[in-house]
């Protein structure tokens, strides 16, 4: 007779757990986004600083100078462009929920900078314009999202020369 609650009791604390797994994308109010938009502007590079809880985000590599970017394409193209600062650089393309959508680093570049320009997928307009050299087009699945900029530190006293390099990145609408 006890067996039937004992599997009940198994299979309701199953799915109560795979629904809190499930929910908790939608209820966490601090997403990497709204982090983001607590420390400055769209289409503003901010440079991160992760000895300072507000201007971080969460389980960043400490190894790592960061730069984040939340973007807008409602008015059009928006231009990403980091100094290659460091041994390595990449760039990593981000959803509003934070799904990586596009991935580059440094061995996609042409000079001494790492340049790719977002289009929303639905702007007919943005697709006809050109791109320089060097350029590379990323196609966004939606309108709103965020970019965030990496840079190794070979050495902790490599970090301070990174970050003035980082501080000259730009993430504005194309103009």
């Amino acid at each position: 007779m006890r067996w039937p609650f004992l599997i009940a009791g198994i299979l309701i604390g199953c799915v109560l757990h795979i629904v809190s797994l499930l929910a908790v994308p939608v209820v966490a109010p601090r997403d990497a986004y709204s982090r983001l938009a607590a420390m400055g502007p769209e289409n503003t590079p901010i440079l991160l600083d992760q000895s300072d809880p507000e201007k971080s985000l969460p389980y960043l590599d400490p190894a790592f100078v960061h730069i984040g970017c939340r973007f807008d394409l409602s008015q059009g193209p928006v231009r990403v462009r980091i100094p290659l600062a460091g041994p390595y650089v990449s760039l990593s393309f981000h959803s509003r929920d934070g799904t990586a959508f596009f991935s580059l680093n440094d061995r996609s570049a042409l000079g001494t900078v790492l340049d790719a320009e977002m289009r929303d997928e639905r702007d007919e307009a943005s697709k006809a314009l050109p791109l320089s050299a060097g350029t590379i087009s990323v196609v966004s699945p939606g309108s709103t999202g965020f970019v965030l900029a990496r840079a190794f530190a070979a050495a902790p006293s490599a970090v301070k020369q990174l970050r003035e390099d980082f501080a000259k990145a730009v993430c504005a609408p194309r103009g």
